[in-house]
């Protein structure tokens, strides 16, 4: 995380994760993305399915986004830690 980005991040259980980001503004939309990643200089060769299941945004102002993250072992469907990137843009609603 970026330092002083105001996000919070939950661990939920193996692989699941819920990301709340700071409210955007008034007539704003929130676009996410997330990535696995992995910081080591040794290859990460797994195969990890991200999906991002629910973006809520609370209805009152400052308008906080809460994001839930999924991570999946590919081939079994297990669920599984990974370090991850998340990138977030805010953007006009009209």
């Amino acid at each position: 995380m970026n330092q002083n980005s105001n996000v919070t991040v939950v661990r939920n259980s193996v692989g699941n994760y819920t990301l709340t980001l700071p409210g955007a503004g008034v007539n704003k939309l929130m676009v996410t993305t997330v990535t696995p990643s992995n910081g080591s200089s040794t290859p990460d060769t797994r195969l990890i399915l991200t999906r991002i299941t629910t973006s809520t945004r609370t209805g009152t102002s400052p308008f906080d986004t809460s994001v839930t993250v999924l991570m999946y072992d590919w081939w079994t469907g297990d669920p599984m830690d990974c370090d991850f990137e998340f990138v977030a843009l805010e953007r006009s609603g009209s």
